[in-house]
C-alpha cells in the first residue's frame, strides 16, 4: 500500500517560487582566508598557497589551498592531542582524522582560528589550473548573526 502524504500544490509552487539559490562562494573562501590568518597563514595570490614567517612553522611554512580547506573543516575538540610543550596537534583529534598535515599550533591560537570561522564547512577545491570550484552553495553558520550580517537569513 502506498501512502503519500497529501500536498497543497500551489502552496508547493509558491513556496519553490520563493526560495533561491544565493551565491555563498565569496563567504566561503573568505571563511577560509580567515581561518588561515588566524593562524598566521597569509594567502599569497600569485602562488595560490598560505604561507607563513612565523618562525616555529618554517618546517611547514606553505600549505596548499585544498589543504587549508581541509584544515579549515576539520571538527576540533578541546581535549585534541596535546604535545609535551602545550602546543596542539591535529593527528587524529576530533571527528575526522587529520593526519594529512603535521602542524603544531598553540590551544589559543586554534581557539582564535576557530572563532574566525564564517562557515562551519567550506565545500570549495582547487584545481590543477588553480581554478576554484564550488562544490555547494548551502552553508551552514556557527552564530546565527552571521547569516543576517551576509542577508542570507
Amino acid at each position: 500500500m502506498f501512502n503519500a502524504k497529501s500536498v497543497n500544490v500551489t502552496t508547493a509552487i509558491e513556496s519553490a517560487e520563493k526560495f533561491q539559490l544565493l551565491d555563498t562562494s565569496a563567504i566561503q573562501i573568505r571563511s577560509v582566508i580567515q581561518f588561515m590568518d588566524a593562524l598566521t597563514y597569509k594567502f599569497n595570490y600569485m602562488t595560490g598557497c598560505f604561507e607563513t614567517e612565523t618562525r616555529g612553522a618554517k618546517h611547514i611554512s606553505k600549505l596548499s589551498f585544498n589543504t587549508a580547506v581541509r584544515l579549515h573543516n576539520l571538527y576540533l575538540v578541546p581535549t585534541s592531542t596535546v604535545t609535551q610543550y602545550g602546543f596542539w596537534a591535529p593527528a587524529g583529534a576530533g571527528y575526522r582524522s587529520a593526519e594529512f598535515i603535521d602542524l603544531v599550533v598553540s590551544p589559543e591560537l586554534m581557539a582564535k582560528a576557530q572563532a574566525s570561522k564564517i562557515v562551519k564547512n567550506a565545500k570549495i577545491q582547487k584545481d590543477r589550473k588553480g581554478n576554484i570550484h564550488i562544490q555547494s552553495m548551502m552553508v551552514e553558520f556557527p552564530n546565527k548573526d552571521y547569516a543576517r550580517r551576509y542577508n542570507l537569513g
